[in-house]
């Protein structure tokens, strides 16, 4: 079960690879890979499923807003985002 320390260790190394500026570098992008991984399997775990269907996002208990958006803006722009975010 994925809960909020997960997510704050991942964040935790992303902070530092970010204030280092190193957020390309071999080292942090698993990092990125697993952070990005735990958020979908975080979804999949709130609303009791294996496999996200984007065509049915609204039939799903839980969906952030905007949550197609996010997903393929983070899929195409994940270095980015995170540098942003922090």
């Amino acid at each position: 079960m994925i809960e909020k320390s997960d997510f704050e260790q991942l964040e935790t190394q992303l902070d530092a690879y970010a204030s280092q500026k190193k957020l390309k570098s071999q080292e942090a992008q698993p990092v990125i890979d697993d952070y990005f991984e735990m958020i979908l399997n975080y979804f999949k775990q709130i609303n009791e499923i294996d496999h996200i269907n984007f065509d049915k996002l609204s039939e799903y208990p839980v969906v952030p807003m905007n949550f197609d958006e996010r997903y393929h803006y983070m899929v195409a722009r994940n270095i980015i985002l995170w540098g942003i975010a922090r």
